[in-house]
């Protein structure tokens, strides 16, 4: 295999294995975020508190690092012609590199969009979670 075989094969391997990535974290913040709305893990019942704690330590964090990866990718499938020698080298492989980064050059921005609209929301699910689970408290001391 030639230089420039090696070099398609690792851009290949780079953009299957960044991709899925990203696709799998997508699919789990969303797993994520639907417990975080119906309060429910399985059979079980989720508090607010354990909402706020699951929106923190594990939806959050996953969200922002699906943006970084993202950009992690890009550069990885933009430093890739430089590696052979420069974008003037080889004008048509540094094309494929460029078209290449796109996916996730715009994955990254979206990425941090849908955070911030899905956290928007987020809180106000578990705001509200908040407010009935104290008015129940309150309803049930009373009796």
């Amino acid at each position: 295999m030639g230089d420039s075989t090696n070099l398609a094969l690792i851009l290949l391997a780079a953009f299957w294995s960044g991709t899925s990535t990203v696709f799998t974290g997508i699919k789990e913040t969303n797993a994520i975020r639907d417990r975080i709305v119906t309060g429910k893990i399985g059979d079980g019942k989720l508090t607010a508190k354990d909402r706020w704690h699951t929106f923190w330590w594990d939806w959050a964090p996953l969200k922002l690092s699906l943006a970084c990866i993202s950009v992690v990718l890009c550069v990885v499938i933009l430093v890739l012609p430089k590696l052979r020698g420069g974008y003037s080298k080889d004008e048509s492989f540094a094309t494929v590199c460029i078209i290449a980064s796109a996916m996730p050059a715009i994955g990254a921005p979206y990425q941090l969009l849908s955070f911030g609209v899905d956290a928007v929301y987020l809180r106000r699910i578990i705001h509200d979670a908040s407010k009935a689970q104290e008015t129940a408290v309150e309803s049930t001391e009373s009796l």
